[in-house]
């Protein structure tokens, strides 16, 4: 996730740190003095902690300031996302829709606007507009957030089995993805995949 920039506008490093041993796990480390904490805790799985630890912004405001960091604007969303749980529009989802059309590079823009496509709709019509986001998702690539690959490969699911809607264009797509995120590192903020290579673990 580079180039990262702070909300004070400061270029940080990302450092990643490759064990010899091929059995242990790759980490990624943003020295960002805001949002360590927060990428720790999300790599956790600890949500709750995640909400707490923004310091005196919070993530709409990383949201909000996604020209600066996509990055960091996505990781706020994925706070957003995952603790909504209303079932209604949020002020925020406009903010979402622009994350995915202005930086249409980020994979994590469009499928976080899947997730709360699907989440939002309400009948076949409004399936159209998820079959669309998830689609452009998967022509970006992979959502650089752990969580929110996640996430989108749920959204990608229940799309597929929905009886409601002919997603054939993209089944074949869905399950190259499922296969590939089974190769996912587990506890880590940023996607990162295993591979096989003649006969060795290859990352």
């Amino acid at each position: 996730p580079v180039p990262w920039m702070t909300n004070r506008y400061q270029l940080v490093d990302v450092g990643c740190a490759v064990p010899t041993d091929p059995e242990q796990p790759i980490s990624i480390a943003v020295r960002d003095p805001e949002l360590g904490a927060v990428i720790g805790s999300l790599a956790a799985g600890a949500l709750g902690d995640a909400r707490t630890l923004w310091g005196d912004s919070s993530p709409l405001d990383w949201l909000d300031g996604k020209r600066r960091n996509q990055y960091a604007a996505s990781l706020g969303a994925c706070v957003l996302v995952k603790a909504d749980t209303s079932g209604k529009r949020q002020k925020w989802d406009d903010w979402i829709d622009n994350l995915a059309r202005w930086f249409d590079w980020l994979p994590d823009g469009a499928a976080l606007q899947s997730v709360r496509r699907l989440r939002l709709a309400r009948g076949a019509k409004d399936l159209k507009g998820v079959h669309a986001s998830a689609t452009e998702t998967l022509r970006r690539g992979i959502p650089i957030i752990a969580p929110v690959a996640s996430m989108f490969l749920d959204t990608l699911a229940t799309l597929v089995e929905h009886e409601q809607f002919d997603s054939t264009d993209i089944e074949d797509q869905y399950r190259a993805v499922r296969s590939v995120m089974l190769r996912m590192q587990s506890g880590q903020a940023f996607t990162l995949l295993r591979f096989e290579s003649k006969g060795k673990r290859a990352r």
